[in-house]
């Protein structure tokens, strides 16, 4: 009975942070943002310091993740994924696919980013990344090409 109730408790936050089971009073619901260029035609700018880097799971290729706004906000925001070689060298013409998820709440659906778009000189960029709530997350990140390779670092705001 302790885990039905543990369960029902943790499916109603997941539903409230969701935004499909809770009164949408506006006065107390955060207002998802449009900041960074999403949607609104503008290209967003990205700090010269990344968020987080990580090396693939092969060793093959590395990444970079800049985010704008620099520190993430709940709503949408851009994200910039800079691929380059061992050598350092951009790695253009991948296939990128990013599935965001939270580790410390296995039962919450992993979101993932619907498009990235190659921006040349190793640069992917997504203007629709959305952060439902604060705290450490993980972007699964599966980079195929020529080069293949797997990164999942994870960042907390």
């Amino acid at each position: 009975m302790r885990y039905e109730f543990i369960f029902g408790v943790a499916f109603a936050a997941l539903m409230c942070a969701a935004g499909s089971a809770c009164s949408s009073d506006s006065s107390d619901t955060p207002q998802e943002t449009t900041e960074a260029g999403a949607d609104t035609g503008t290209v967003p700018t990205f700090p010269a310091d990344p968020l987080m880097t990580a090396q693939g799971d092969n060793a093959l290729l590395n990444v970079a993740i800049r985010m704008s706004p620099e520190t993430p906000v709940v709503g949408t925001n851009s994200m910039e994924i800079t691929v380059t070689d061992n050598d350092g060298n951009p790695v253009d013409g991948l296939t990128i696919a990013v599935t965001l998820s939270m580790p410390e709440m296995p039962m919450m659906p992993a979101s993932p980013i619907p498009s990235y778009v190659a921006q040349g000189n190793g640069k992917y960029l997504s203007t629709n990344v959305k952060f439902s709530m604060p705290g450490l997350w993980m972007v699964d990140i599966t980079l195929t090409g020529s080069i293949s390779d797997h990164v999942a670092p994870t960042f907390t705001f």
